[in-house]
């Protein structure tokens, strides 16, 4: 009896090693099952984080890109401000750069089809000795 007793209690010894290796196992794959969940939602950070700087990059290029419009509208701007809309004759309008000194030569005259196109194109005057002269724009 003592032999079957120690049987017993070896075999139950065996069982409860199994067991206990059972219940590791299982534990481990409890770990290994969070693990790919948790790897699962870091690729998904990962993949967001690359989308949002995907979209950083599109918006510092968009913003980029307004801020060269908005210099180049400031540059219009302040190039428009120098001309004033004269007559360079009854019915003929045409801009005139605004006086800003004294050594400057007011008498440029901006054709008004290229001043609205951002150009600046000065008037020609063509002579002619029969019948006077007239102004032409050599751009348009």
């Amino acid at each position: 009896m003592i032999t079957e007793f120690t049987s017993l209690v070896a075999s139950s010894k065996t069982a409860y090693d199994i067991a206990k290796g059972l219940a590791s196992v299982y534990v481990d794959e409890k770990v290994r099952e969070r693990t790919a969940e948790l790897v699962g939602i870091l690729l998904s950070v990962q993949g967001d984080a690359l989308s949002v700087n995907a979209k950083h990059q599109e918006l510092l290029q968009e913003k980029y890109n307004l801020e060269k419009k908005i210099m180049a509208f400031e540059e219009t701007c302040a190039t428009k401000n120098k001309y004033e809309l004269k007559e360079l004759a009854p019915g003929v309008p045409a801009y005139l750069r605004k006086k800003t000194n004294e050594t400057e030569d007011p008498t440029l005259w901006i054709c008004p089809y290229c001043y609205d196109k951002k150009q600046e194109s000065f008037l020609q005057r063509e002579c002619h000795y029969e019948t006077g002269g007239f102004y032409f724009c050599p751009s348009c």
